[in-house]
Parts: C-alpha cells; sequence; structure tokens
C-alpha cells in the first residue's frame, strides 16, 4: 500500500507539472475560440450598444474559461497535496 501511494503522489506531482507547463504555454485564445456571436445580438438595432453588449459577451466567456482552467489547476494540486 506504501508502493502505491508513493506511485500515486509521483503520478499526480508529474500530471500537476506537465498541467502548470501547458497553461503557461498556452497562448491568448484568438477570437475563433471564442463563442460565436450569438444571433440576437442581430436584433439590437443599435451599434453601438450591440457592440457593447458583445464585448462584455466576450468578456465573461474569456473569463469563465480563465476560471475554469484555474479551477482544474487548483483541483490538481489538491489532488498532488492528498499524497504529500
Amino acid at each position: 500500500q506504501l508502493c502505491h501511494a508513493k506511485y500515486q503522489e509521483e503520478i499526480t506531482r508529474e500530471e500537476f507539472n506537465l498541467l502548470k507547463e501547458q497553461i503557461s504555454n498556452q497562448k491568448p485564445s484568438p477570437t475563433s475560440e471564442l463563442p460565436p456571436q450569438e444571433t440576437f445580438f442581430d436584433a439590437i438595432g443599435n451599434q453601438e450598444v450591440r457592440q457593447k453588449l458583445h464585448d462584455q459577451y466576450r468578456s465573461v466567456a474569456e473569463q469563465a474559461k480563465y476560471d475554469m482552467i484555474q479551477l482544474y489547476l487548483s483541483s490538481a494540486e489538491a489532488q498532488m497535496n492528498r499524497y504529500h
């Protein structure tokens, strides 16, 4: 059982380090990775209002993506620390 725990510790440490490396090497996402512009924006007649709402939409999508990555990293770190 001790060998299994050591093995799990090593595996989770390597996975955590790999995840951190992948995240740090990830370039800022291009526009194509954001959700497409929803058609309901087209129903807004005022161009300025439409653009502001679309910008907010994109900002929320980017923040959600960042938050999910941080949560994943946090979860991986917690799992790694279980074996310490």
